[in-house]
């Protein structure tokens, strides 16, 4: 016969998977609203520190793929070349 487990060990394994799933659904869930994925954690610190160290603006995103027309030009890039020329 297999080894009856007592009711309050059921309640605790219950109550811990429920909050295991609950939480997978809810990284899941962040995962796909926000676009984080595990490697964010992983490489932002690391990017962070090299980004203040070199002097570069963190927050400003790179930026690529700019046409020639104004528009196209991000608005943190705007004082920029109104500066430059």
């Amino acid at each position: 016969m297999p080894a009856q487990v007592s009711l309050p060990w059921k309640i605790a394994f219950l109550a811990i998977l429920t909050l295991v799933m609950l939480t997978g659904v809810l990284l899941v869930f962040a995962g796909v609203q926000f676009r984080i994925s595990p490697e964010n954690f992983i490489v932002g610190p690391a990017l962070n520190r090299i980004l203040s160290v070199s002097g570069e603006k963190s927050h400003c995103p790179p930026c690529t793929g700019h046409g020639s027309a104004p528009r196209d030009i991000p608005h943190h890039h705007q004082q920029t070349k109104a500066v430059l020329g």
